[in-house]
């Protein structure tokens, strides 16, 4: 039997330690935190996830929680012009429904499913002396780690990766309290630099707002909020500014627990594909060790 390691247990990851496992391979999976840490730690990204990427889980069964999680079977856009009244609004119907599944929510039962499955799951924060020792007992070493010392094997593709610099800074905050939208409440929301979106969470169904503001432009004002409820004000107070028509459905909001807040900003990255141990050994990176795509797409 082929033995397959993955190091990083994340979407790509635990998906394809999963799929793998149901192809007959021995696969060990490499994680660096528990399904218990992952339950309570905090947010980890939108994780919207349209329908090629929701079929795949389908078709593996790890479709747990469709009863449970909202779909979003719209796209809208909307824009204020100079006079702070809407200039754009507009929505369209999807082909399918897309989902955001907190992962938090999703991650520890896939875990638990690859185990029960037959994998080994290794927790290990792996480096790239680790990387070595599996690829002497593994046939194949694959890294679906976005970050830390092996993340850095894989070599930045300049012909993909026109930017330097972040071209966003984004603050992701799930809340609760949101007033529903009188118009379609089974959409998702693009505003320029603000999206928003249903999901579901920890605690039940949520709203997602996240605000993707300009380096340096009137929404990346983000020096000040320190605490998880400065943050939500700091939210409500960029919506009452630049949509107002937003900032209405908000004035009740609260974040849905300690672990709902989420920033940074990184520069979109695309690297080369197979990277180099250094005994000279090649390792295949898949998922975030190869792309991180923004604003908007995501991965």
């Amino acid at each position: 039997m082929r033995k397959i390691a993955i190091i990083g247990a994340g979407q790509s990851g635990l998906q394809l330690g999963l799929g793998l496992l149901d192809a007959g391979y021995e696969v060990t999976l490499v994680s660096n935190r528990t399904g218990e840490d992952i339950r309570c730690g905090p947010i980890m990204s939108s994780q919207v996830m349209f329908d090629v990427a929701l079929r795949t889980e389908r078709d593996q069964g790890l479709n747990l929680w469709d009863e449970e999680c909202p779909v979003m079977e719209t796209l809208g856009l909307a824009g204020a012009g100079p006079d702070g009244e809407k200039a754009i609004d507009w929505s369209c119907a999807l082909n399918n429904p897309c989902q955001s599944l907190d992962q938090r929510v999703k991650f520890p039962v896939w875990m638990e499913r690859f185990v029960e499955r037959g994998g080994n799951l290794v927790l290990q924060e792996a480096t790239t002396e680790d990387a070595e020792a599996y690829r002497e007992s593994h046939d194949l070493v694959i890294v679906a780690a976005g970050k830390g010392d092996l993340a850095k094997l894989f070599e930045r593709d300049a012909s993909r990766s026109p930017f330097s610099t972040p071209q966003r800074g984004l603050t992701l905050l799930f809340v609760k309290g949101m007033q529903p939208r009188h118009d379609d409440v089974k959409g998702a929301l693009v505003l320029g630099e603000y999206l928003y979106f249903r999901a579901l969470t920890t605690s039940g169904v949520c709203d997602i707002m996240l605000l993707e503001a300009v380096p340096g432009g009137p929404m990346d004002d983000w020096e000040t909020p320190v605490t998880i409820e400065e943050h939500v004000e700091k939210a409500k107070e960029i919506l009452r500014t630049f949509m107002p028509w937003e900032a209405e459905r908000c004035d009740a909001i609260e974040a849905t627990d300690p672990n709902a807040l989420l920033k940074g900003r990184f520069p979109p990255t695309v690297r080369k594909p197979i990277g180099q141990l250094p005994s000279g050994v090649h390792v295949l990176g898949i998922g975030d060790s190869l792309v991180l795509n923004d604003p908007v797409t995501g991965r």
